[in-house]
């Protein structure tokens, strides 16, 4: 088993879940900064991560997708939980290396 720093198990420098969940203002700031509002991102996004496409840093996560005229999160009856869907938006601000946001710069 790989050398771990947190209680997810996770390899070094990876995020944990409940590192979010001790951070989650610091997340909710940064998510702002590049224009994600936090309320559309799951609390446990495991794959809120940066990337590279074409020479652009972007920043890919899971959003809740929300009814178009009420605004509310919509749900699959099919499913248990939300609806959701993978997006993408240029990043603009990096994150405070604390996080641990994977594909931050050093």
């Amino acid at each position: 088993m790989p050398a771990s720093d947190n209680c997810c198990g996770k390899p070094d420098g990876e995020l944990c879940i409940h590192d979010l969940d001790d951070k989650r203002g610091a997340v909710c700031a940064w998510l702002r900064a590049n224009s994600i509002d936090p309320n559309t991102v799951p609390l446990h996004d495991h794959d809120l991560r940066i990337t590279e496409r074409d020479g652009q840093r972007l920043i890919e996560y899971t959003e809740f997708v929300r009814d178009e005229l009420t605004g509310n999160i919509m749900y699959d009856p099919d499913n248990p939980g939300p609806v959701t869907s993978e997006t993408s938006v240029p990043c603009l601000v990096d994150p405070d290396p604390e996080l641990r946001i994977p594909g931050t710069r050093p």
